[in-house]
């Protein structure tokens, strides 16, 4: 009986080990597939952010082109109002005539006192004529998402 046993163990260890170098071999497969993928999708995305870049940068030179007031002091301006706990994710800027410029600035803030100390700041701003914050912006603690226009004549240089 012991011998049967034996036999038959011998018998499955033959017949099994064709399959697990068939599972080791599939799984060493898909490691390598999985790195490829990631190092492609990196790639991926180097390539899309390099063309980002690039298209920014083509833009920026329009935008250095144009006479007088140019956007980019404004937008300057209002970045410099923010504080370390305001981020901003979309900014807008439109001339409204000769002499009026709005930027318009879209963010969250990490926290209540931080988007009030930022409200603060665009308040005791030199050049902007008016700003809209609204109080439903104050309702929540924390990660407040916020949208505010900002007015001016003019830049200081």
């Amino acid at each position: 009986m012991f011998i049967g046993l034996s036999i038959i163990d011998v018998f499955l260890l033959v017949a099994g080990f064709p399959l697990y170098i068939e599972v080791n071999t599939n799984n060493k497969i898909v490691t390598e597939a999985k790195k490829t993928i990631e190092i492609s999708s990196t790639a991926k995305d180097r390539d899309i952010v390099l063309k980002n870049v690039k298209d920014l940068e083509s833009r920026l030179k329009i935008i250095a082109m144009i006479p007088g007031d140019k956007p980019t002091e404004y937008i300057d301006k209002a970045l410099e109002l923010k504080g370390k706990d305001v981020y901003i994710q979309n900014i807008s800027y439109v001339k409204k005539g000769d002499t009026q410029k709005e930027v318009s600035l879209e963010g969250t803030a990490s926290s209540r006192a931080g988007l009030i100390e930022f409200s603060k700041g665009i308040k005791n701003s030199f050049w902007t004529k008016s700003s809209d914050i609204p109080l439903a912006n104050l309702v929540n603690d924390k990660n407040i998402n916020f949208f505010v226009t900002l007015t001016a004549s003019s830049t200081s240089k």
